[in-house]
């Protein structure tokens, strides 16, 4: 993902949070919201990965923040 890309992601969450109906933000708090408070890209922090698929692919239940259990899937791991 280059700088311009980056941007352009972080300007869409931005508007999620503020404009959602999913978004995590209260509304009082949709209301007053001006954006979240990036750091800058930095290209030397930047990851190639791979996705190292487990041979078995475990369903787990983990607890969110709100207290929900919601079910994933463990895919594998990144090598990198």
């Amino acid at each position: 993902m280059n700088a311009q890309e980056l941007q352009a992601f972080r300007q869409q969450k931005d508007q999620e949070f503020k404009n959602s109906y999913q978004s995590p933000l209260t509304p009082e708090q949709q209301a007053a919201f001006d954006g979240l408070i990036y750091y800058e890209h930095m290209p030397a922090l930047d990851l190639v990965v791979t996705l190292e698929p487990f041979e078995f692919q475990d369903e787990v239940e983990l607890q969110t923040t709100s207290g929900d259990v919601k079910d994933f899937t463990r895919l594998g791991r990144f090598a990198f």
